[in-house]
């Protein structure tokens, strides 16, 4: 090695030992927390801390992956929360008769109120507006309206007392001619009704949060939590006396509807790695697709037509009972749109909006009784989805 050599590498050394040095001696170690969010299962179930403190009180609790195939045993409590829901007038019978039997239902309100069935049976709609706060006009009002947009409201609670618990201002729900048994909030917007059914209880709630592994370790927000699967009433009507709790025998917990698909899985939590993947398997092909002479057409197949599959899909679905998933979306569209341009009407039931949309469409002559048809009704054969649909687009065109 030349002398030159010798002296370049020698001074690169001493370079690096003292720049070493420096950042050893001049850079101190500051330890910071970071809230990198919830994780494992608290990550994909948002109410994974109630269902330990169910089971922690000795009322084993689990959460259904979806929708419920069968219904719990008499004596159980169902807490359903899922935003989206696709319940059938078929399925709230069936669910109405598990209450009736002893079953212990506790519903929290959807994306879409006006079309639930159990709150149609109990004359409850959902409003929008009660004591929400004026729109921010500066950073300062923005901050402020983050902390009113939630109220406290006093629950009664069975064991004696109340509980007071942090509520979305909006929605909220709103009783009809059937009296509830029990219900929390101002009369303008209840956050809680509770009625009985046979020998069972049905408790609607207009905002499900205090729930959440966020918020149920706040305040009073357990103690209600627990209170809600119990069996007793807030007052015995004889004494006047707070009635003995009854705990149920397990608490099903429901969250969403459906499961989520493994592309949305793959595009939420591995997309870099999915992506890196598709990177390299376009290069390997790519590579691999270097050839001599023109490449052979490969022979046609024989294959059905598209319209055939849509065909089947939709024969299946109203053989097996879910013809209302089909004019679900159909549904949705008109209450956007009704939403949108009459939001009064949106926060009418269903009959009475049926006969709004009727006096407003004389030219089609739609009889109120087909409107509430196609709102509601029952899809049990290919002409009833027909008509449902039709009638839904010639709604929703004319708004």
């Amino acid at each position: 090695m030349k002398r030159s050599s010798v002296i370049l590498v020698l001074v690169c050394t001493l370079v690096l030992g003292a720049f070493a040095w420096l950042f050893r001696n001049g850079v101190e170690k500051v330890e910071t927390e970071v809230d990198t969010g919830y994780r494992g299962a608290a990550r994909v179930n948002p109410l994974l801390a109630a269902e330990r403190l169910y089971t922690a009180l000795g009322v084993p609790a689990r959460t259904l992956p979806g929708a419920p195939g069968k219904l719990p045993p008499a004596g159980f409590a169902l807490i359903v929360v899922s935003p989206k829901r696709s319940l059938t007038a078929k399925r709230a019978g069936e669910l109405l008769a598990w209450v009736g039997h002893g079953g212990r239902l506790v519903l929290a309100l959807d994306e879409a109120p006006a079309l639930d069935p159990i709150l149609a049976h109990f004359d409850v709609r959902g409003v929008r507006g009660v004591g929400a706060p004026a729109a921010p006009s500066s950073e300062d009002d923005e901050e402020k309206s983050a902390e009113t947009e939630r109220e406290l409201v006093d629950v009664a609670l069975p064991g004696g007392g109340t509980a007071k618990i942090q509520v979305a201002k909006t929605p909220r729900l709103r009783e009809g001619s059937t009296a509830p048994r029990f219900a929390a909030g101002p009369e303008k917007g209840r956050f809680l009704l509770r009625f009985d059914e046979g020998k069972g209880r049905v408790l609607l709630l207009s905002d499900a949060g205090f729930l959440t592994n966020e918020h149920i370790g706040e305040g009073d927000h357990a103690r209600l939590a627990w209170a809600l699967v119990q069996g007793a009433d807030p007052y015995n009507t004889v004494t006047d006396k707070p009635a003995p709790e009854e705990p149920p025998r397990g608490v099903w917990i429901v969250v969403r509807e459906t499961l989520p698909t493994l592309s949305g899985l793959v595009a939420r939590h591995a997309w870099a790695a999915a992506l890196s993947s598709l990177l390299l398997l376009g290069a390997w092909l790519w590579s691999a697709g270097v050839r001599f002479g023109p490449v052979l057409p490969d022979s046609p197949r024989h294959r059905r037509s598209l319209l055939e599959h849509i065909e089947a899909s939709g024969d299946f679905l109203l053989r097996t009972g879910r013809g209302e998933d089909l004019a679900q979306s159909a549904r949705q569209a008109l209450l956007r749109r009704i939403e949108a341009r009459e939001p009064e009407w949106a926060k009418l039931p269903s009959p009475e909006l049926a006969a709004r949309l009727a006096a407003a469409q004389k030219e089609s002559r739609l009889s109120p009784a087909r409107i509430a048809s196609a709102l509601s009704g029952a899809i049990t054969a290919p002409a009833d989805l027909t008509s449902a649909v039709q009638v839904l687009e010639t709604l929703r065109r004319s708004l």
